[in-house]
């Protein structure tokens, strides 16, 4: 039996192999250039066929037999493997960029034969059908997948839950019909029998041009995560792997066109430029602008001189009336401003030629200054000499 069932799903998976080897050449340019694979809300429809392999020392009634003669007196695990349908519908949802999330509805047969089924081992190594034991059991569940896809290859993983709709058992019998057949239920049938799968799966586009249609061959493996039966006489595991075929749809619908922009209306400028007289030039003109700033600070109408000199000090400026300017005074410190007294003076007996200037000559009147009228008289005479020889022709004492 194994053998034969062995056959059966290598047939299954050749078909499947042939159906890709077939068409990836004639398509192989669009898969490439253009991603021609599911990438948008997808339906999905197909099948497959199971391979069951089904062992535990699984004996539901706790019967038991004479020993036979020759038999060893002991129980091996029981092993049967079985043949059946596996359909399933559902979407392929985008998730993120190359990553599907894959929800479907499936009805799935995990029915077998188990070789001797509780009895000893037969001294001959055959196992008599009088010996066998079949079981029907078949789920309607959901399979969770996630889609990971690399173009129009793809791997697939997540568990699978299904709610049993059907169960039942017979012995003495080779074949699942006539364990559909029978009434006896198989003892503690969990409410909910989990797996968890994986496998891979290839897309082929049947219509490159519109990329709406797409025949995929897939192989599956599922590892029990709960066992299908079992009590105090043993538990009974069954693993499957499947071989099948979808048809997917796009139902995504078509991608949004995006209007190009309306064009942009063509316009001449021509840029003048104005004069500062207001007069029209060919080119643009920069503007300029100006900026007074006036600015006022203490002048004090003394000359300090060195103590028993009568000799102007070098810190007074003495630029005279080729040199001094008002402007020179730009940004200079009050101080700095006070040892130009000599030409600021100078420059307003010039601007005013009728104007008269008084200069009296002090001293400290102490130590060596005390009552030296003459030293007075000398300091307000080099005053003198500086103002008339430097800026004006004629002062009066």
């Amino acid at each position: 039996m194994f053998i034969k069932n062995l056959r059966r799903l290598i047939g299954t998976a050749a078909i499947a192999l042939s159906a890709l080897v077939a068409s990836a050449p004639q398509n192989a340019t669009a898969q490439t250039t253009e991603g021609n694979y599911p990438q948008k809300l997808t339906l999905v429809i197909g099948g497959g066929l199971n391979w069951n392999m089904a062992d535990g020392f699984y004996n539901p009634d706790g019967r038991t037999f004479p020993p036979t003669t020759g038999a060893t007196g002991e129980s091996n695990p029981k092993q049967g493997d079985y043949n059946t349908p596996e359909f399933h519908i559902g979407l392929e949802i985008p998730v993120a960029s190359g990553f599907m999330f894959s929800p479907r509805l499936n009805y799935n047969d995990l029915s077998s034969v188990l070789d001797d089924a509780g009895e000893p081992v037969h001294p001959s190594g055959t196992v008599p059908v009088a010996d066998m034991l079949g079981y029907a059991y078949r789920t309607v569940g959901l399979d969770l997948l996630g889609k990971i896809t690399f173009g129009n290859f793809h791997l697939l993983v997540g568990p699978n839950i299904g709610i049993p709709v059907k169960n039942s058992y017979a012995r003495g019998v080779d074949n699942v019909q006539a364990a559909t057949t029978s009434q006896t239920e198989m003892p503690e049938i969990p409410g909910l029998w989990a797996s968890i799968g994986g496998g891979a799966g290839y897309d082929i586009p049947l219509t490159p041009e519109a990329k709406k249609v797409w025949l995929t061959p897939e192989v599956m493996f599922h590892y029990p995560l709960t066992n299908l039966s079992g009590n105090e006489f043993g538990d009974l595991i069954v693993k499957q792997f499947r071989a099948g075929m979808s048809l997917k749809f796009d139902i995504g619908g078509e991608d949004a066109i995006i209007a190009p922009p309306p064009a942009l209306a063509s316009v001449d400028i021509i840029a003048r430029g104005v004069r500062p007289d207001g007069s029209i030039a060919a080119e643009p003109v920069s503007p300029t602008s100006s900026m007074h700033a006036r600015s006022s600070m203490p002048l004090l109408p003394y000359v300090f001189f060195e103590a028993g000199k009568a000799e102007i000090p070098a810190r007074y400026s003495r630029q005279g009336s080729t040199g001094f300017t008002v402007q020179t005074l730009a940004g200079k410190n009050a101080e700095d401003a006070n040892h130009a007294v000599l030409d600021i003076v100078g420059q307003r007996l010039k601007e005013n030629p009728q104007a008269s200037l008084t200069i009296t000559g002090t001293n400290s009147n102490s130590g060596a200054e005390k009552g030296n009228v003459t030293l007075s008289r000398n300091r307000a005479q080099a005053v003198r000499d500086y103002l008339v020889n430097t800026w004006v022709s004629k002062l009066a004492a």
